[in-house]
This record gives structure tokens, C-alpha cells and sequence, in this order.
């Protein structure tokens, strides 16, 4: 007689070769993967772009090499407040802010211009665009 689907991975996890921190992975993929249908998404970007002063100013950043989109890549996400919080690594040139945010109270699904700097900062690209402290306050 066989046992059972969940007696059987049981019994694998129990196993010499599966140890507490594996087997707890391995039941946070398992939890993940049977959640994953409950999530709804409301943001995605295929690469993050920013709110710039002006699109003269987004232009020459992109010209002069202050802002490369393709390098900006999002690394870990936080919610506080009304703010889904991105950090963004300066491991490439062209990044122009290392922390930015989305407003969660805008309604409409957001587009890839809508990413803020934090805190919020109007970018000039003759102020040193992607040097630290050397952005423009609003």
C-alpha cells in the first residue's frame, strides 16, 4: 500500500539528508507557491525610470551618462505609510538615486516614470546628477 502524497514528503524532510534549515525552506516554497494565485499586482516595471524636473533634463542626463535606465535595477522593497519604498544599487554608473518611492494612494495602476527620489529631490544634471549631496532640494 502507498502512503499518502504529504506522508511522503514528510518522510523525505525527515530524512538524514534534509536538515531544519532546508526543510524549512523547502515548506516556505511550498507556502509560497500555493499563495502565489492571491496576489494581485499593482506595480511592475520592466526597468525603473524617474521623475525628472523637466524631460529637457531627462534627456541630457541620459545624453551625458547620469542616467542610464537599463542599470537601474531594484533590489529590496519596504512599505511604510502611504510609500512602497525601492532601493536601487550603485553597483553600475547612470543611477541616479539609491532610495526612491511610489505613492500607494495614487489609484491608477503606475506608470515607469512615476518613481520618486527620497527624499524628494528635483534633479539637475548640472548639479552632478548621480554624485551624493549634489542634488537639487524641491
Amino acid at each position: 500500500m502507498r502512503k499518502p502524497a504529504c506522508l511522503r514528503v514528510l518522510h523525505i524532510l525527515k530524512g538524514p539528508k534534509m536538515g531544519g534549515t532546508k526543510t524549512l525552506i523547502f515548506l516556505q516554497l511550498v507556502y509560497i507557491t500555493t499563495c502565489m494565485e492571491q496576489l494581485d499586482i499593482i506595480y511592475e516595471w520592466k526597468q525603473l525610470d524617474f521623475q525628472f524636473l523637466s524631460p529637457e533634463a531627462r534627456q541630457q542626463a541620459i545624453d551625458n551618462g547620469g542616467f542610464l535606465p537599463q542599470n537601474n535595477m531594484p533590489m529590496g522593497l519596504e512599505i511604510y505609510g502611504d510609500r512602497l519604498f525601492i532601493t536601487v544599487p550603485r553597483w553600475r554608473s547612470g543611477v541616479p538615486a539609491s532610495l526612491t518611492y511610489v505613492n500607494l494612494k495614487d489609484t491608477e495602476k503606475q506608470s515607469c516614470s512615476s518613481h520618486k527620489h527620497f527624499p524628494e529631490m528635483g534633479i539637475e544634471p548640472g548639479l552632478g546628477l548621480g554624485k551624493q549631496g549634489r542634488c537639487k532640494l524641491r
